[in-house]
């Protein structure tokens, strides 16, 4: 009975959070709510407290639960006071940051626990009348309590009828759809990513699909969205040291800091002609060379007006100069100060779990996220793994590729099942390697992986854009989606100094070209 009343009280603190930050979750909530389904009285309190501004001014409380609270604290008794106020000032913390709350998942995981408790109820007054050797009372009992958890039921069923005024409008209000997008060029190519999406990260090995995990977790927190990284082969000191340097912009030594600028060909070389140039002094020498990375001859001046003007685009043709800076070492001062000024304008939002190597699987991360939830009431907008290809087999019966497609597809139903993003990476094939560009058919093990995910984003990398900083993003497949792997976007990175993405530009790469890539 203890354990079954701690479970119910954290299920009915998800269930009061959802009521007090989302006005979706009492659209759909409000007419399954039955008070008997809360255990405790404070909860139904809160709950009252919530449909009532909510049946007045048709939206839930918000912060206004809290002046609420404060006018009738004097009637509620001192221990359920205390428990309030400590639920209140946890929901307050949770969303200061206007973080958006995952409305699917609370609802999903709200009328779970109202049928569990529906069919308890049930149960127990079967009971209690048999006991008594009544069975028409038992009978009756049934009977009157089945419509209820029938109209549960058949919310929780799903079914949908697509010829509706509302389901037509939602296909084409798709304002609020994508949670994720990546900044600039990269953005435009990829496009936005939407709840109950599975992407991958394909790229052969020491390409960078950690550092590209990360940056996609960190760009995420700074969306305002809730955040889970699951490391499979690194320690929390090396993770974390990696999100300093990222946030730092900055090494962990006092060295010149180098870091690549998008340019123009026809400025270094002294071509372009236009008028609007911001620069006249020539980069190259009388061998056509560029001077030493971080050399930049005094009075020179990037220019990029044609790349940020759409009728000039065509007249732009992408360079890269790599330009020294001067800035102060990462030290604990100054990524104290650095994190805690992140913490204030992004929210707390960022939770890190590092297992061994293959010692977890889905179901043991599903157990922490679990975990997670009930200790912090921490419910993630996306969950980044790192990486699938290292996890334990869901199944110590089911090995090789068949292994390897049931993983792929529970990583699929987690993020329709918890209504979020689910983001990990894949090592292509040996044969990847050496090529210009990653393709679908250098998916390492087992092709499917390509049909279970909504998006397979692809790490591009010859030897000397290694050298200088470059990557080029492309995209193996989109469910949603046209694409082109011909189509890519060149990155500018300092992984030196934990920098993914400084800058970004749309280029084409011809498939037959292992050298170089030509202008969009």
């Amino acid at each position: 009975m203890i354990l079954r009343r701690e479970v119910d009280t954290e299920s009915e603190k998800r269930v009061l959070t959802g009521a007090i930050v989302s006005t979706d979750f009492l659209k759909t909530v409000a007419s399954l709510y039955n008070p008997s389904y809360f255990v405790n009285d404070y909860a139904r309190m809160v709950m009252q407290w919530c449909l009532d501004y909510f049946a007045t001014y048709k939206k839930s409380p918000g912060k206004i639960i809290q002046d609420i609270f404060e006018v009738d604290q004097e009637n509620i008794q001192f221990e359920d006071r205390d428990i309030i106020a400590t639920l209140l000032l946890r929901i307050s913390k949770q969303y200061e940051h206007g973080a958006p709350f995952n409305t699917d998942y609370a609802v999903d995981q709200a009328i779970g626990y109202f049928k569990r408790r529906e069919l308890h109820i049930i149960s127990e007054n079967i009971n209690v009348h048999l006991s008594r050797g009544d069975v028409a009372k038992a009978e009756t009992s049934v009977i009157k309590q089945v419509d209820r958890y029938s109209r549960l039921a058949r919310v929780e069923a799903g079914w949908s009828n697509p010829f509706t005024p509302q389901n037509i409008y939602s296909v084409f209000d798709d304002s609020d759809e994508a949670i994720f997008t990546f900044p600039g060029a990269l953005g435009d190519l990829v496009g936005g990513f939407e709840r109950d999406w599975f992407i991958g990260v394909m790229g052969p090995m020491k390409r960078g699909k950690t550092w590209w995990l990360q940056e996609i977790a960190l760009q995420a927190v700074a969306l305002g969205l809730r955040v889970v990284f699951i490391s499979l082969e690194m320690k929390h000191k090396n993770i974390n040291k990696r999100i300093f340097l990222r946030i730092a912009a900055s090494g962990l030594t006092d060295e010149r800091t180098i870091y690549p600028y998008l340019d123009c060909k026809k400025n270094q070389d002294g071509s372009c002609l236009l008028p609007c140039r911001t620069n006249f002094i020539k980069l190259l020498d009388g061998n056509g060379l560029l001077p030493d990375i971080g050399v930049v001859p005094e009075g020179y001046k990037l220019c990029e007006y044609c790349r940020t003007d759409r009728a000039r685009r065509k007249d732009y043709s992408e360079a890269v100069l790599h330009v020294g800076e001067k800035r102060n070492p990462v030290d604990y001062y100054n990524v104290l100060d650095m994190m805690k000024a992140f913490v204030f304008t992004y929210g707390d939002h960022l939770r890190i779990k590092a297992y061994p190597k293959f010692s977890a699987n889905t179901a043991a991360i599903e157990r922490d996220l679990h975990l997670l939830e009930d200790q912090e009431g921490f419910i993630p907008d996306v969950i980044v793994i790192d990486y699938a290809d290292i996890l334990a087999p869901e199944d110590m019966k089911i090995r090789g590729r068949e292994g390897i497609d049931d993983t792929w597809k529970t990583l699929g139903q987690m993020a329709a099942i918890r209504h979020c993003l689910v983001v990990t990476g894949t090592q292509s094939n040996r044969d990847s390697i050496e090529k210009l560009s990653v393709r679908q058919t250098h998916t390492s093990e087992d092709i499917r992986k390509i049909a279970h995910v909504d998006c397979m984003l692809t790490l591009n990398q010859v030897p000397w854009e290694k050298d200088r900083g470059i990557m080029r993003v492309g995209i193996a497949a989109h469910r949603h989606e046209d694409f082109s792997a011909n189509r890519q976007v060149m990155v500018l990175q300092s992984l030196k100094h934990g920098q993914v993405h400084l800058d970004s530009h749309i280029v084409t790469v011809r498939e037959k070209d292992d050298s170089k890539t030509t202008k969009k």
